[in-house]
């Protein structure tokens, strides 16, 4: 039971480097956003607590309120809104426009290895149930399963930032 399960999951992280090459060879630009994305959006809520914890120090010392120190708060505050907001902004870009384009991609990619494998088998291996099975059944997950597998991952990838 637990040499199959190894084995599973070897198979996992095998099959996610896989797709992870695909799409770092296919567009390493889109690649490298969706990775820097990743990591600042892992950042954001330890910027935003040291941010709130500095201006929560501001209200509770005991230094005298001034108008020059409510201009440096309101600024922090500012400031803060902008930094959680940029991120948001890009990451909107990110998903209407280079999400969209990589999945593209990565699915041609998918149909023209596969119509190349299927140049190298016979027309009687077509004819077999349980290759045709298994061949359709790859085909059809081609489009769907690799784009959400990056995801994931660039999803797992946040969590073990945070």
């Amino acid at each position: 039971m637990e040499e199959k399960k190894s084995k599973s999951i070897i198979k996992i992280i095998k099959n996610n480097i896989f797709v992870l090459s695909i799409a770092w060879r296919i567009s390493k630009i889109r690649f490298l956003i969706k990775a820097i994305v990743t990591i600042l959006s892992s950042l954001m809520p330890v910027i935003n607590i040291l941010i709130s914890r500095y201006i929560i120090a501001l209200l509770e010392s005991n230094t005298e309120r001034t108008a020059s120190m409510l201009n440096d708060l309101i600024l922090i505050v500012i400031g803060l809104s902008c930094i959680m907001l940029v991120p948001k902004i890009f990451e909107s870009f990110n998903v209407a426009l280079i999400e969209p384009i990589l999945a593209s991609r990565i699915n041609n990619y998918m149909n023209e290895f596969f119509f190349e494998k299927a140049r190298e088998f016979e027309l009687k291996d077509f004819e077999d149930p349980e290759f045709y099975d298994k061949y359709t059944r790859a085909l059809g997950q081609a489009e769907e399963y690799h784009m959400l597998y990056l995801i994931q991952f660039f999803n797992y990838l946040v969590v073990l930032l945070a």
